[in-house]
């Protein structure tokens, strides 16, 4: 017996095809907002910040690409912090004399730069200043200075020639006992470089990054931005759209008057970074010490340099060394050694030789 054939079947096949058309269309190319992205989240001990100005290039939405670029920030703080138990840094300050102990990859890329960063600077940068700083955090509040005698086998202790890697093995070790790494003026920064490379891998063009001050910016700010102008606390650097320009502001905050911004800049596809005595310090004898200790003396920086701010073309991992460096080494120092580097523009605040504060900053722009 002849079946009569089903007159409905062409068109039902036809809108099933359409339907699954529409599906496939709207699974693989999602609708995607084009307002700024805001979002921020707790780690490292501040308060990271991140702007996405979406654009046709993006692979993703603009909040997935800023939680894969957190969740990159928090492995750098999972691998070296000194406050968790189980990190890279952590288990290489608990190993014996000669010890090697096996880290990440992106610590060793960090303790590395260390290194480096120790030669360059003449030893005024140097991440086992550990011993020094937990000396320290023993103390407070002081009734005064420490002598000479009592910390010798302190500073015994520091010394980035007895800092030994491995590259190859991805090992560390030190080579006298008792010392301590300690990454907090260098590994921020590098968590920064770390989550604009994810946000650049989500085909993100324009957006800034911020961690307590320290900055990356890429691309343009959206000129029409609602929200054009609106400056994040931090510490010594904001930054946020910068209206019609379409250049990122960076504001500066002044030395001796918080929440006022001293300097405003605009720049764009560069890296901040800001150290100084403004927020961390302590006074004794009438004198304001800053919370870097000169790992050369043992001592907390006194006086000469309260604020220096570093502009470098392409890496926030050492605008930030940079920061400290400069502190420690001072005035003269510090800008000859910013001089010798390619790309960099500086801006530092100073003390006079009577300890008040030099009414313009020194600006080291980027030479032409």
């Amino acid at each position: 017996m002849n079946s009569r054939p089903n007159r409905n079947r062409p068109v039902f096949m036809l809108f099933f095809i359409l339907s699954l058309w529409t599906a496939l269309v709207l699974f693989r190319e999602p609708a995607k907002s084009t307002a700024t992205f805001r979002d921020q989240i707790q780690v490292m001990g501040t308060t990271a910040h991140i702007i996405i100005e979406p654009g046709p290039e993006m692979t993703t939405s603009p909040q997935a690409a800023a939680k894969a670029a957190f969740d990159a920030m928090e492995e750098v703080d999972r691998l070296m912090s000194t406050y968790k138990e189980m990190s890279d840094l952590s288990r290489l300050n608990r190993a014996a004399q000669g010890q090697p102990v096996t880290v990440d990859a992106r610590t060793m890329e960090v303790l590395q730069e260390a290194l480096r960063m120790w030669q360059d600077t003449g030893g005024a940068f140097d991440v086992t200043v550990g011993p020094l700083v937990r000396h320290y955090k023993k103390i407070v509040p002081l009734a005064h200075l420490p002598d000479n005698a009592s910390l010798q086998p302190v500073r015994a202790r520091v010394g980035s020639q007895h800092l030994l890697l491995d590259a190859d093995r991805l090992t560390a070790s030190f080579a006298r006992q008792g010392m301590r790494a300690d990454l907090g003026a260098i590994a921020k920064g590098y968590a920064v470089d770390r989550a604009m490379e994810v946000l650049q891998k989500h085909g993100v063009t324009d957006a800034m990054v911020e961690a307590g001050g320290e900055l990356r910016l890429l691309g343009q700010a959206r000129s029409d931005s609602s929200e054009a102008g609106e400056a994040i606390p931090a510490g010594g650097t904001a930054g946020s759209p910068a209206g019609s320009s379409r250049l990122w502001r960076i504001g500066i905050c002044h030395p001796r008057e918080p929440q006022v911004l001293a300097l405003t800049l605009e720049r764009t596809d560069c890296a901040v970074a800001t150290s100084g005595d403004y927020l961390q310090f302590f006074e004794l004898d009438g004198k304001r010490y800053s919370h870097i200790v000169d790992p050369r003396t043992g001592y907390p920086v006194q006086g000469g340099v309260v604020s220096v701010t570093v502009i470098h073309p392409t890496s926030c991992m050492v605008a930030d060394a940079l920061t400290t460096a400069v502190s420690v080494l001072g005035e003269d120092e510090g800008v000859a050694l910013l001089k010798k580097i390619p790309g960099v523009e500086a801006i530092l605040y100073v003390l006079d030789k009577d300890g008040k504060l030099k009414p313009e900053p020194i600006h080291l722009p980027v030479p032409q």
